[in-house]
């Protein structure tokens, strides 16, 4: 697939593409760049002010790497939405081109957990909590000391959704933060980063057998 994506690079007479990125990573390192349109303002000659349209070329990073029979993509900063991206991998894909988020849950803790030295929940964000049927709300929690949910408030038969969970990691003498979305977004600190990214893919066989 990552060779047919690089048939289709960005040109003058198109509005995104693939090229190849360098990289000292194992895998299919790839750059996937768009075009868009922001309104500015501007000043005539007397300072009166106007709204001109600028072109921009925007970007993210990809990688593509193989385990068994799955396929996983890593995106790397992404923005606010990856939808044209997503649009163009099916276009080019074609019939049948699917993709599936990797979830985790109380149920599925992530693979990888067990390979950092010390790791603590310091911070969660719980949305759409129903207390009854007639009240719902958010539920917001932060401790330095970790935060043991289960043991501070009873969630057996309590239905909530986990927006944001902030862990507090330390890999190699280096400690940093962790933190997870509901919407895919996975944040490290800088420092961290590296050991996580080989934590992660390193325990992708574990997960893609659990799937």
């Amino acid at each position: 697939m990552v060779r047919e994506l690089l048939n289709f690079p960005l040109t003058s007479e198109s509005d995104c593409g693939f090229r190849p990125k360098q990289s000292d990573e194992a895998g299919d390192c790839l750059r996937f760049a768009w075009r868009s349109t922001v309104a500015a303002v501007a000043f005539d000659e007397d300072g009166n002010p106007h709204t001109e349209s600028v072109s921009t070329i925007n970007f993210v990073d990809l990688k593509f790497f193989s385990r068994d029979e799955a396929v996983f993509l890593r995106v790397d900063n992404p923005g606010k939405s990856v939808k044209m991206l997503m649009n163009e991998l099916g276009r080019i894909a074609g019939y049948g081109f699917s993709i599936q988020p990797i979830v985790f849950g109380d149920s599925t803790t992530p693979p990888f957990f067990d390979k950092f030295d010390q790791i603590r929940l310091v911070g969660l964000k719980l949305i759409n909590v129903v207390f009854d049927r007639h009240v719902v709300g958010r539920v917001e929690l932060a401790s330095k000391e970790g935060i043991d949910l289960k043991a501070i408030w009873e969630t057996t038969g309590k239905t909530y959704v986990v927006d944001t969970a902030v862990y507090e990691v330390t890999a190699q003498m280096i400690k940093g933060q962790l933190s997870f979305s509901k919407g895919g977004l996975v944040k490290v600190t800088d420092r961290l980063a590296p050991q996580f990214l080989g934590f992660f893919e390193g325990a992708i066989e574990d997960i893609a057998e659990s799937r």
